[in-house]
């Protein structure tokens, strides 16, 4: 603990700000979310059986997309790059996205073919190695990633590592708190397609994405959510009555992820 609150203060004098961001933060998930997280009993299915659902509403292009050769290059990359992961990264490979969230990542935009994919939360850059993966298949669109990497020495050569180089065109990155950032990325880019939702998983935080991110994406767009199980944030979607809404089991951790069209 004492170390940990060495490397948030360290951040003060230079970026004050981020600071700030870093101590609400704090709060927001040792005291308000104790009492604010809205939990729920979440009815999850399997990838498997969510795999049936999304071929229902596509068709077999599904089974096609799940079969590229480029899918299996970009795990078999994401693989080693991780592996190569020092045992003293920061944020290593449990902070990576489960390989059912990964790929759903990448069905989503292959099949939307999207122009705008927004995401917040990078860590190694897991999902967004699969996003970017399926962009390039495209020819088209670009990423956009916000995150807040945790404080400490080293971390920023950590951030997106999973990320071959040769993706990193289309990937637009930007260094900050969510809450401060996503309102002017949003106006910029105009409208979404595809939202990866993968910063903190808080209820307060879930929600006030979710809220702020549905004016902006486009009907028949897509919201792909991690580590839903926490809170309510991601079922309260329901109320906004989405085209398509799963929770879906992840294979390697104990978690759910969510899927939502609107």
């Amino acid at each position: 603990m004492v170390r940990k609150a060495f490397r948030y203060l360290s951040v003060l004098p230079q970026y004050p700000q981020e600071f700030f961001e870093r101590v609400y933060q704090i709060i927001e998930f040792r005291i308000l979310d104790r009492f604010f997280r809205n939990s729920v009993a979440y009815q999850a299915t399997s990838w498997e059986n969510a795999q049936q659902d999304i071929k229902a509403n596509f068709g077999d292009v599904v089974v096609d997309i799940l079969g590229e050769s480029a899918l299996s290059d970009i795990e078999e990359q994401i693989r080693r790059r991780l592996d190569d992961l020092p045992h003293t990264a920061r944020f290593g490979v449990s902070y990576g996205a489960d390989r059912s969230l990964g790929r759903c990542c990448y069905l989503a935009c292959r099949l939307l073919k999207p122009g705008v994919v927004v995401e917040t939360g990078v860590a190694c850059g897991v999902t967004s190695a699969y996003a970017l993966r399926a962009l390039e298949e495209n020819g088209y669109g670009s990423l956009h990633s916000i995150d807040l990497p945790l404080p400490g020495r080293g971390v920023d050569s950590l951030l997106g590592i999973a990320v071959p180089e040769e993706l990193k065109s289309r990937w637009n990155i930007y260094y900050g708190f969510s809450r401060r950032l996503m309102p002017n990325l949003l106006k910029e880019v105009g409208g979404v397609d595809i939202f990866i939702q993968d910063s903190a998983h808080t209820y307060r935080n879930m929600r006030w994405e979710f809220e702020t991110l549905w004016p902006y994406l486009r009907t028949g767009g897509v919201i792909v959510a991690d580590d839903i199980q926490g809170n309510s944030a991601f079922s309260e979607l329901q109320q906004r009555n989405p085209s398509f809404q799963r929770c879906i089991e992840q294979i390697k951790k104990e978690a759910l992820f969510g899927v939502v069209i609107k």
